[in-house]
C-alpha cells in the first residue's frame, strides 16, 4: 500500500487512490484536534495541483464541520440534562425558604464542569449552542411530521401518554429519555408533564 509521503514527491495530479488517502489522512488529523489553518498550511506545502488542494481542503472542512456539530450537540444535551435535575431548597439572608434551580458551569469549549444552584430559573445559553438547539427543534418538528404521516398518529397527544410520561418522570427518567422513547420533542414532554403535575 502506498504511503502518504509517496503522494507528495512531484507536482502532478494524484490518482484517485492517493487522493482519497490524502483526504482521509487530513480528516483524521482535523477530527483529532488539528486546526483547519494548520491543515491548509500543510496542504500548501504539498506538491500537488491547486485544484486538488482546494478539493481536499473542502472535504476536510466538511468533516470538521460534521465533527464540530456532533460535539456541540453532545455539549447541548449535557446542559439540558443538568437543567432537568431536581430543584433544591435553601434559605436566603432574610431566613426565607427559596427554591434553587440547577445551573451548569461551562468551560471555554462549552463542556459542563460543575453544577451550581441559583434562584434564577433561566440559564443564558451561549449563542453557538442556541443555534444548535434551534436546529434540533426544527429537525425534531420535521421528524415528528414524518412519523405522523407514516404512522397516522393523531395530531393531539393521547392522555394515557401523558400519564405514562408523568410516571416515567417520577421513576427518574429525564425528559430527553422519555422524548426519545415516544418520538416527541423534550420540550413537549416537559410542558405536558409539568401541566399534568400542576393539575393533580
Amino acid at each position: 500500500m502506498p504511503k502518504i509521503k509517496d503522494c507528495l514527491t512531484a507536482e502532478q495530479s494524484l490518482d484517485r487512490i492517493k487522493f482519497e488517502m490524502l483526504v482521509n489522512h487530513y480528516c483524521v488529523q482535523v477530527v483529532s484536534g488539528i486546526s483547519l489553518v494548520s491543515i491548509k498550511v500543510k496542504l500548501e506545502r504539498n506538491n500537488i495541483p491547486q485544484f486538488q488542494k482546494n478539493s481536499i481542503y473542502r472535504r476536510v472542512e466538511k468533516a470538521w464541520m460534521l465533527e464540530k456539530d456532533n460535539i456541540l450537540r453532545q455539549r447541548l444535551l449535557s446542559i439540558l440534562e443538568v437543567l432537568e435535575l431536581p430543584e433544591k431548597f435553601g434559605i436566603d439572608k432574610d431566613y426565607n425558604i427559596v427554591t434553587l434551580y440547577p445551573q451548569p458551569v461551562l468551560n471555554k469549549e462549552y463542556k459542563v464542569i460543575e453544577v451550581i444552584y441559583k434562584t434564577e430559573k433561566a440559564f443564558l445559553i451561549p449563542s453557538e449552542l442556541f443555534n444548535v438547539y434551534c436546529h434540533m427543534e426544527e429537525s425534531g418538528k420535521e421528524e415528528k411530521g414524518k412519523k405522523r404521516s407514516k404512522l397516522g398518529r393523531p395530531s393531539t397527544i393521547k392522555p394515557e401518554y401523558i400519564k405514562e410520561w408523568v410516571q416515567l418522570k417520577a421513576e427518574g427518567y429525564t425528559y430527553a429519555q422519555i422524548a426519545s422513547r415516544y418520538g416527541y420533542n423534550p420540550t413537549t414532554i416537559t410542558y405536558h408533564v409539568k401541566k399534568q403535575i400542576s393539575i393533580d
